[in-house]
């Protein structure tokens, strides 16, 4: 019988399709024997069957329970990428034993390409195919979701009860890390390159939390066939929810597991408790690669006792403590750490030979003391298993853990920090103390200041803000901060400012003391601002701001223009455009001004800011950190440039803002023709009186939500292969994908139009009025785009305070004002439409108070 056969009797058990037919039967039958002409005897037959159909579900599954065995196995097997054909083989290895009486084995399996994924029921078989039933055949699923695994264990338990469970995961791994996007394959564990998700270390906790919240008991065995994954780190993380974790300090052959050797002992055996499984799986894996089934290679596996890891956080701590306290064996300790057994991970250490090479070096009763305690601990109680296959592997004791470089450190601390093992522990107060002197130690880090529009000029008032930086691991006391005029341009008036504290390895900015900017200051001056900063120890360390006084910049319109030059030709065909579209509209010189930044910007969030890079350096002149948190404030941004794609097609202010995906430079059209807001209009862009320089635009393809409104007209084949001649003799590629030249977005907080060109090419004075004013027409925030962004800043909101944390929630109230305000001062009675339609929320309810609409509120 083929598998949809096996699918369609599973389904609807034959005996309920059987009962289900004598129901219908029955009924037919008392109709036939009088009830025919009477219409309420017919009803109440009819009612009858549909209540025995509703019914009789229920009765089949009663009566299908599975029997409950010694063992379930769940192997969720992610081959959604390079590992694919291994995971087939390894399929196939748990067919030749395949489930018993005693034994079932379940696979989740996910193929790389494939349109769905599979549950099997493995059962025994010679065939070198998969033939095993698949049980459900489901739309392709995410296996770098940790809801994915648990979905699974959960069908599991239901499916296939059993008094012991092993719940093994299948695919890459690389320990507690999340590797960086170039490895996207070495992150954390069961990376699914449909999706590009994997699961955190994190997730893991709550991956294996499925087993005691569905059954009350703990999971017996989890494991993972994956590389790296034997850590303290990584244990730790599931020590609430299972007995017993198998896994690999290096990394594993691609034949991972031998699954035929393992699963043919337990089916055996299937009496086996967990430890005694784990060192069953221990012993069979490194057999098997000592010249078994599986040849000759580098490998090691143990197994770990989950019972006895918060003693063993309670012994390492102790170990940890007592080397913080002796910081200056620091130079020591490296040296032993680098020297102790690494993996291809060099970050991943042994512990008990990195303790081992210790112990024989140091003299410090503190340490002997402690790391013989924890060494025996390891060794007596929390290893259960473990074994190796060559000599360099011969420092593997059992269980790594982390010992970074001081670069490694920095870049992944706030990651690590979030371990549970970090958290409750002291190891990586440890690693720091490696790194980091033990007392404060600090300095300035910088001095910035807020002016209203971002340009300071004579009379101004700014808030002058003095960054603490505390490069030592020790927490410093107060810090006093006050400020000084150098010159007589400038009064300080107010201050001093305090600092509590300032955390080890952490920064932090004093109260803000204002400063005044005289009214008879010279334009084109500097004004310089001491800063010194006194610690409670007496130690005093200084910093110096120097700001440039500049002519006054006057906000007087919605639109603000930001130029390069304010003087040349392709400036000009800017403002003669906005001035024919009758646009009023304010000019930033960047030559004068300096980069722009948020103050400024903030100044236009009613409104629109337009930016034209002409080359490929321009686009850095913006600022489009500044520029991207002024789209996330409510901002709208009209953005052109031949080169901003080719400059910015790695950026993430491309994808994440442009919604723009780069396709070519230098494509060979010069004839665009609009679409959605742009529908109707079409012109050159060389030529004419324009500004004629658009010798490499580019193509590009919209991302949702982004959509076309300008594609290049072409002659050219769409095939890639296909190239037409330029005036120079260069060769050049017609249209290869949409053709898009312009694109707009409407996303939440922001809108947004980028023309992949630049504006000032559009060769005739009407065309380029034409498509000003309907682009500006299209940004003009209206009361439906705020509502819309409060919506979003309502869901961000509740995303951040989920996360904890009071920064978190006194950065997401900021926001909320800040909507709140922006959205009340767009929405009038007439908008009642628009505020009905959004979603309800506590931000939803404050903006009908803030409006008073009175009765559009339920």
């Amino acid at each position: 019988m083929g598998r949809f056969s096996r699918r369609a009797s599973h389904d609807r058990p034959a005996t309920q399709r059987s009962f289900g037919s004598r129901i219908l039967a029955l009924s037919r039958l008392r109709l036939e024997q009088g009830e025919k002409g009477s219409a309420f005897m017919m009803l109440r037959a009819l009612l009858a069957v549909q209540v025995l159909m509703v019914l009789c579900p229920i009765a089949a599954r009663a009566g299908s329970v599975r029997p409950t065995k010694e063992w379930t196995i769940l192997i969720f097997l992610n081959g959604d990428n390079n590992l694919d054909s291994a995971g087939v083989k390894d399929v196939n290895e748990m067919e030749k034993v395949g489930s018993s009486d005693e034994v079932n084995i379940v696979v989740q399996h996910d193929r790389l390409g494939a349109t769905g994924t599979k549950r099997y029921y493995i059962q025994k078989d010679a065939s070198p195919q998969i033939t095993s039933p698949v049980i459900e055949n489901m739309p392709e699923c995410d296996m770098g979701d940790w809801r994915e695994a648990v979905r699974f264990i959960k069908w599991a338990i239901d499916n296939y009860p059993a008094r012991h469970y092993l719940f093994a995961i299948w695919n890459h791994g690389s320990g507690w890390e999340g590797r960086a996007a170039r490895d996207a394959l070495f992150r954390g564990i069961s990376h699914d390159s449909h999706s590009g998700n994997h699961i955190k270390t994190t997730q893991l906790r709550l991956i294996a939390r499925a087993f005691p919240d569905y059954t009350g008991r703990k999971l017996d065995l989890i494991g993972y066939d994956a590389c790296l994954m034997q850590m303290g780190e990584v244990a730790y993380e599931v020590k609430d929810c299972a007995l017993v974790q198998v896994g690999s300090e290096e990394v594993e052959p691609g034949d991972g597991w031998p699954y035929t050797d393992l699963l043919a002992r337990l089916v055996t055996d299937p009496t086996m408790d967990a430890r005694q499984l784990a060192t069953v799986m221990v012993d069979t894996y490194v057999a098997s690669y000592g010249g078994g089934s599986q040849g000759t290679q580098k490998a090691c596996l143990s197994a770990v006792d989950l019972t006895k890891m918060d003693e063993f956080r309670e012994k390492l701590n102790a170990f940890s403590e007592a080397q913080i306290a002796k910081g200056a064996h620091n130079g020591e300790l490296l040296e032993v750490i680098a020297s102790t057994q690494a993996y291809y991970l060099r970050q991943y250490k042994d512990l008990g030979d990195f303790i081992q090479k210790l112990l024989a070096r140091v003299e410090v009763p503190a340490i002997r003391t402690t790391g013989h305690d924890l060494l025996r601990h390891c060794k007596e109680k929390l290893i259960i298993r473990s074994g190796y296959q060559n000599t360099g592997l011969a420092g593997s004791s059992g269980m790594s853990l982390y010992f970074p470089t001081k670069s490694q450190l920095e870049e992944a601390r706030q990651q690590y920090a979030e371990l549970t093992l970090s958290r409750e522990g002291r190891w990586d107060e440890f690693l720091l103390g490696l790194f980091y002197s033990s007392v404060p130690v600090l300095e300035v880090a910088s001095i910035g200041y807020e002016e209203d529009n971002g340009v300071v000029d004579p009379g101004d008032e700014l808030a002058v803000g003095v960054r603490i930086s505390n490069e030592g691991a020790k927490d410093s006391l107060a810090v006093t901060v006050s400020l000084a005029a150098v010159d007589g341009n400038a009064t300080i008036v107010g201050g001093p400012a305090v600092i509590d504290r300032v955390p080890g390895l952490s920064t932090v900015e004093a109260p803000a003391i204002k400063v005044k900017i005289t009214d008879n200051c010279p334009i084109d001056s500097t004004v310089t601002i001491k800063a010194e900063a006194v610690h409670a120890d007496g130690s005093v360390f200084t910093g110096e701001l120097r700001m440039p006084v500049k002519r006054p910049l006057v906000v007087r319109s919605k639109v603000l223009l930001v130029v390069a030059k304010p003087g040349d030709a392709t400036t000009q065909l800017y403002t003669r455009a906005l001035q024919d579209a009758g646009v009023p509209f304010d000019q930033y010189e960047i030559d004068y001004y300096g980069t722009p930044t948020l103050p400024l910007y903030r100044c236009y969030v009613d409104g629109t800011v337009i930016f034209n890079a002409q080359g490929v350096e321009e686009i850095d002149l913006l600022g489009l950190d500044d520029v991207a948190a002024y789209l996330d404030k409510g901002g709208s941004l009209f953005l052109t440039g031949q080169d901003i794609g080719f400059k910015l097609k790695h950026h993430p202010f491309c994808k994440n803002y442009l919604h723009a995906k780069y396709v070519q430079d230098d494509i060979d059209s010069r004839e665009v023709v609009g679409e959605g807001l742009l529908t109707g209009v079409a012109g050159r862009i060389e030529g004419g009186d324009g500004a004629d320089n658009q010798k490499w635009p580019d193509e590009v393809d919209a991302i949702a939500p982004a959509v076309p409104i300008f594609k290049y007209k072409s002659t050219a084949s769409r095939r890639r292969e296909t190239l037409s001649t330029g005036l120079d003799g260069t060769r050049r590629p017609g249209v290869i994908s949409s053709g898009t030249a312009g694109l707009a977005v409407q996303k939440g907080s922001f809108k947004l139009v980028y023309l992949a060109f630049g504006f000032e090419g559009l060769a005739t004075a009407e065309l380029r009025k034409t498509v000003m004013a309907k682009v500006l027409g299209y940004l003009k925030p209206t009361a439906a785009d705020r509502v819309r962004g409060l919506a979003a800043v309502a869901g961000q909101s509740a995303r951040l305070d989920a996360s904890g944390g009071v920064a978190a929630f006194c950065t997401a109230r900021t926001d909320e004002a800040d909507w709140l305000d922006l959205a009340a001062g767009s929405v009038g009675r007439s908008d009642a439409a628009a505020v009905e339609q959004a979603p309800r929320s506590r931000l939803w309810r404050e903006l009908l108070r803030k409006v008073r609409f009175g009765q559009i509120g339920r």
